[in-house]
């Protein structure tokens, strides 16, 4: 893989070139390190890379580069997967091995699964640590304001790796639109001294970059319009390119200056300055450009020849001129010299040309085998209609487009469910996926699970939706409608004997949460345990013992209740297909360990927690792990940490759930610091719950009468 690019050609940004080219003389001799540049688009990030990286083959290093665009953070891994060149097409077995885990067959029940991308993260991080182990490497991502998410934590993963082996990550990103996701990346720059930020070219070196484009040094008049650039090479380049096209341009006594009557004539804008050049090209080149706008920042000859469906050799011309151009960038694969370019060329095609193109584009790819994120990313911009083809195709791409691209899913299978009628054929397949989604993406499931119960005759579809909807009343804290919902569908004939397990779990669950009789919720929760087991299917029984777990909580049996969520754990193991029970489990383990005072070992259970989460891109109960982290803070007397994480909680979907243990922790640390207006003000603000089932999965009502915590803080007598 090569960066591409003519080094030598970046003037005025020696410190900074120095910088990088220093990160990779380190990791040439075996020193790993993290390199960010930002800048606004045009500043010259990507030049700053070709140039300072050019040698990167010579030294002796491997080098994967790639650049994000505006769809990169709906595609999971789309970044990473690309960085290193991992697909079904490749040449190389390790990642074709990679590549199978996207596509293969979903295993299991469709609603419980979480994200698989888990286990390709695994694979493709591993394939960095052997790749290290055969010679140093270089990861470059371009535009990491638009990546995925998923890529961005692997990203981060790989980074607090560098300090023992030779991987030198390299980044550039633009610092608006503001990404928080982009936080941890600058802390490990920052940690690594490798933090870039390009500020606007001096007005000496603007002088000198348009001196060297205008052939001479250059005079007050064209000076003055120079100045409007910026500081920006982009724009200083383009403007003086399309000057000098209009021969606005003269050069006399070795000074170039504007013209007699250019000075108001000149182009104003950088739109203005690429749409003259772009003016310049021929009717198939122009053709094949726009059509490759279609493809992203970065395309092949071949997807552009598919989509036309005229054979390579077709093109190759065509592209041998918008790269002379300056228009397009080659290497590997050919790429738009800036965004600009391509949103020049995509913008002047009418709205209806544009959409027709890209559901044309849609269809040509997916008959060519492409991806079905290359192909849903060009039906999410193909406009709102979804006609027979599109239909047919969710039909057979969603179990694999939720599993790869659930936000995409969602928006493609919400039109399509809107525009067919229940009873229609394929309904029930397209309504079933988008509750799917839907919940997994902690969205409100509610309406559409119910939508489908009314109107399919399907028992294991109507069971999922049952199991859907308890699940959702569940988080809502309305555990009485959901006891309702699934004794309902246990009365059903011919549902599916996993699918029967799963809902005696949850009703054992719901039971467990009251202490009204509790031997008759452990009862319900070791039947149901037996069903779990005689099918073997692990969610049933990890819930089931969830629900033995919450009995001994119960009971105040905190010995029991640490045995049976150990169990659960057992039984998950390293299982990526239930990662929320999993992490639920570790969150119960550490609010366990707290109340039995072994805090070094739920301090272990919470990091594990917490690691764990980040292989789940967009965890909807996160703000479940706040309370167990918030009560191990409080006990081992790190208030202010305590604090700060139940601020965070605020924002994410389940803050109210974690209402009641944030008002009790907040009000007691008020009070240990004689601040009775903030106690009394937080306690006043929140009514206490009857009983433990405001919040089913965390029984922390009852959680803490007999913690034996006070003679660990003799001054602060908090166990009462």
């Amino acid at each position: 893989m090569s960066p591409g690019g003519v080094p030598g050609t970046v003037i005025g940004r020696d410190s900074e070139l120095e910088l990088v080219r220093s990160a990779l003389a380190g990791v040439a001799s075996g020193r790993g390190g993290v390199v960010l540049v930002e800048g606004e688009p045009g500043i010259g990030k990507s030049a700053l890379l070709h140039d300072a990286l050019a040698g990167t083959a010579e030294l002796g290093c491997q080098l994967g580069w790639v650049a994000a665009d505006e769809l990169s953070p709906r595609i999971p891994l789309r970044l990473l997967l690309d960085c290193l060149e991992i697909e079904s097409r490749s040449p190389d077995r390790g990642r074709i091995g990679v590549a199978a885990l996207l596509g293969g067959p979903p295993t299991g029940a469709f609603a419980s699964r979480s994200d698989p991308m888990a286990a390709v993260v695994e694979r493709a991080l591993t394939m960095v640590d052997k790749m290290c182990t055969d010679a140093p490497v270089v990861l470059v991502a371009d535009d990491l304001q638009w990546a995925d998410e998923t890529s961005l934590l692997a990203w981060h993963r790989l980074a607090r790796t560098v300090s023992h082996r030779p991987l030198l990550l390299v980044g550039a990103y633009r610092p608006v639109p503001s990404r928080d996701e982009l936080d941890p990346l600058r802390d490990d720059a920052v940690a690594s001294r490798g933090l870039v930020r390009l500020a606007p070219l001096s007005e000496q070196t603007v002088a000198e970059i348009a001196a060297g484009l205008a052939g001479a040094p250059i005079g007050p008049r064209l000076r003055a319009l120079t100045a409007h650039a910026g500081g920006n090479p982009l724009y200083l380049r383009e403007l003086i390119d399309a000057l000098r096209r209009e021969k606005a341009i003269t050069i006399d006594a070795g000074q170039a200056e504007l013209a007699d009557g250019w000075s108001k004539r000149a182009p104003e804008t950088l739109t203005a300055a690429i749409a003259a050049r772009l003016g310049f090209l021929s009717h198939n080149a122009t053709t094949a450009l726009r059509v490759a706008t279609l493809l992203g920042p970065e395309f092949s000859i071949d997807d552009v020849a598919t989509v036309l469906q005229l054979p390579v050799t077709a093109l190759r011309s065509a592209f041998a001129e918008a790269a002379a151009a300056g228009v397009v960038a080659t290497g590997n694969r050919l790429s738009f010299r800036h965004p600009l370019i391509r949103h020049a060329l995509y913008e002047e095609m009418p709205g209806v040309v544009r959409c027709a193109l890209h559901r044309h584009a849609a269809q040509t790819l997916a008959a060519a085998g492409a991806s079905v994120e290359r192909v849903a990313a060009q039906l999410l911009p193909a406009g709102p209609a979804v006609d027979g083809w599109v239909t047919q195709w969710l039909v057979r791409a969603a179990p694999e487009l939720v599993d790869r691209a659930p936000l995409v899913a969602a928006e493609l299978l919400s039109r399509a469910t809107g525009q067919l009628p229940p009873g229609e054929p394929h309904w029930d397949e397209l309504a079933g996926a988008l509750a799917r989604v839907l919940f997994r993406l902690g969205r409100d499931a509610e309406s559409q699970a119910r939508q489908i119960l009314a109107h399919t005759d399907r028992p294991a579809l109507a069971a999922e939706m049952r199991w859907i909807l308890g699940e959702r009343l569940l988080r809502a804290g309305r555990a009485q409608d959901a006891l309702h919902v699934v004794e309902q569908g246990l009365s059903q004939l011919g549902v599916p004997v996993v699918w029967r397990a799963r809902l005696e779990a949850m009703s054992a669950r719901i039971h467990s949460t009251s202490a009204d009789d509790l031997d008759k919720a452990e009862y319900a929760a070791r039947a149901s345990l037996a069903s779990a087991s005689a099918c073997s299917d692990r969610l049933a029984l990890g819930y089931s013992l969830l629900s033995l777990s919450t009995t001994a909580l119960m009971r105040r049996d905190q010995a029991a209740r640490l045995f049976h969520l150990d169990c659960a754990l057992d039984v998950l193991a390293d299982d990526m297909e239930h990662l929320e029970l999993r992490l639920l489990l570790l969150g119960n383990r550490t609010l366990a360990l707290s109340i039995l005072d072994r805090f070094d070992e739920a301090e272990r259970t919470l990091a594990d927690a917490h690691a764990l989460a980040e292989r789940r891109t967009g965890y909807a109960g996160l703000a479940r792990f706040h309370a167990p982290a918030a009560v191990l803070y409080f006990w081992t007397g790190r208030w202010d940490e305590a604090l700060a994480v139940l601020d965070t909680a605020g924002d994410l979907p389940d803050s109210p759930r974690l209402a009641p243990i944030a008002a009790g922790i907040v009000s007691l640390i008020a009070c240990h610091r004689d601040d009775r207006v903030t106690a009394t003000a937080r306690l006043d603000a929140y009514p206490v719950p009857k009983t433990a089932t405001a919040y089913p999965d965390h029984q922390t009502a009852t959680a803490y009468p007999d913690h034996q915590t006070a003679t660990a803080y003799p001054d602060h007598q908090t166990a009462t």
